[in-house]
């Protein structure tokens, strides 16, 4: 008997030890689930229907999108730290699309990652974790010219590895990303993908830049869409929050493509919040000058307002119109729905 119990006391030692180094790990499980009522008119419907042959007509669809992510943090001693994550998307609607018309479904859909941290800074190996710092400042759901239109991008994909800058270095913080693709072949060279960040917080304003360049690469509008190249990105981003109340920011970004053609786009950000609600205006000009597109400017404008019922749990309107660059008829669209954070 007496065996035995000193069997069971050195079981649940070891059962406690390895408790204790699990919870050391610091495994978080977070994410949210939104869903909301989409109405669209033809326009919109038939660029950004979200099935694989929208119909060109107006739709009212209940649509939506949701994430669960785990992470954690494992101390190794002496200053160094592993990491690690797995985010997940998938649509709570059961149509495997979220509400930017996106697929949503599978396991390690978005960023999922394993790296080192320490005071060299961070190395991250894995997939996603994008530096380009697009949308930083479009807290839109839907309606957004960064969620909506994808007029901002990076060179972020699969096969990455980051490397970031230290955080102690008085508000200035830096990046170095490069991905590959798994495309090549004994004819094409594969797509590869190299972004540099750079930035600087300060107590009331935050500035970024980043240069990315993307290889082998197509312009479907070229006057020959199979030439193959670069597309080199510059991006610029920044925000000013003169009261607590009020938040400014503006987005700018150049792409370079293969046929030497340029697309410019500008977005401009006002926020302004009144206890627990935010309202918010969002203004942009898009150009492409490639030889099969008409000539001309796509405007965007759209109004959102959100409130907050909890810290975790917010209701949202978001309104929309975009006029494309060829003049055509103006695409419109509204959200109302509700996002539920864990």
């Amino acid at each position: 008997m007496q065996r035995k119990l000193i069997a069971l006391a050195v079981m649940a030692a070891a059962s406690h030890a390895y408790a204790d180094t699990a919870s050391d790990s610091g495994v978080v499980i977070s994410g949210y689930v939104r869903a909301g009522v989409l109405v669209q008119n033809a326009a919109a419907n038939s660029v950004w229907g979200y099935t694989s042959t929208p119909s060109a007509v107006s739709t009212t669809n209940v649509v939506g999108r949701a994430n669960i992510n785990f992470n954690g943090t494992e101390n190794l001693g002496n200053g160094l730290s592993a990491i690690w994550q797995v985010n997940n998307r998938f649509s709570p609607t059961g149509s495997n699309y979220s509400e930017n018309g996106l697929q949503a479904n599978g396991f390690a859909t978005d960023d999922s990652f394993l790296g080192l941290k320490g005071g060299f800074g961070t190395l991250r190996m894995g997939k996603g974790t994008g530096n380009v710092e697009d949308g930083k400042f479009d807290y839109s759901i839907w309606a957004g010219p960064d969620n909506r239109l994808g007029w901002f991008g990076g060179g972020t994909g699969n096969n990455m590895v980051r490397y970031d800058l230290p955080e102690n270095l008085g508000g200035f913080y830096g990046s170095l990303q490069w991905s590959t693709d798994e495309n090549k072949t004994s004819s094409f060279g594969g797509t590869n993908r190299t972004a540099v960040q750079a930035g600087f917080a300060g107590s009331i304003w935050t500035i970024s830049g980043n240069y990315a360049v993307v290889t082998n690469q197509t312009n479907q509008y070229a006057l020959n869409p199979t030439h193959l190249g670069s597309n080199k990105q510059i991006h610029l981003t920044a925000n000013v929050k003169p009261i607590d109340a009020l938040e400014l920011a503006v987005e700018y970004q150049r792409n370079k493509l293969p046929d030497d053609s340029t697309q410019t786009a500008t977005a401009l950000y006002a926020y302004y919040t009144l206890g627990n609600t935010q309202l918010g205006v969002q203004t942009g000009v898009r150009k492409d000058n490639s030889p099969g597109l008409v000539s001309g400017n796509e405007k965007f404008v759209n109004l959102l307002v959100h409130y907050n019922f909890s810290k975790h749990t917010m209701g949202y309107i978001e309104i929309l119109n975009d006029k494309p660059q060829d003049g055509g008829s103006s695409r419109n669209g509204t959200l109302v729905g509700l996002v539920k954070n864990f």
